[in-house]
């Protein structure tokens, strides 16, 4: 069964669903997703948005990068997430388990790559990581 509609999801969304921290939103987001699952409708990502909401995990919950790796990417492979950068924000959230650099450093070296353009950077730490300097 074809998508009916998309909806655009905010980060608290993310977040309850992650942190099920709140039993009446985490219901209703599992069931927002249980219908995504049946085809009734997909589900976007922002970029933004998903920055937002690895900001949020890593700073104000203070989830570690693997963890936080992990649970969006398993998110983000869902058939039913739709993205037209989903593999710039797969690469993004890899970038971001495997170096020190900040998420939206790590978003940057992904569009750099896609797009086969440099990064024009003072950040000592991210100029390291671009592969066209």
């Amino acid at each position: 069964m074809k998508a009916t509609k998309t909806v655009l999801l905010d980060a608290n969304i993310i977040l309850r669903f992650l942190r099920e921290d709140q039993p009446e939103h985490v219901r209703r987001v599992k069931n927002l997703f249980e219908q995504a699952e049946k085809g009734a409708l997909a589900c976007y990502i922002d970029p933004v948005i998903l920055a937002e909401a690895v900001w949020t995990l890593s700073s104000f919950y203070k989830v570690n990068r693997t963890e936080i790796t992990v649970k969006l990417e398993t998110l983000l492979a869902q058939k039913w997430m739709v993205n037209e950068h989903k593999q710039m924000l797969l690469s993004a959230l890899h970038q971001y388990q495997e170096t020190n650099l900040d998420y939206i450093d790590c978003w940057l070296l992904a569009v750099s790559e896609e797009h086969h353009i440099p990064i024009e950077t003072f950040d000592k730490k991210l100029q390291k990581y671009d592969l066209f300097l």
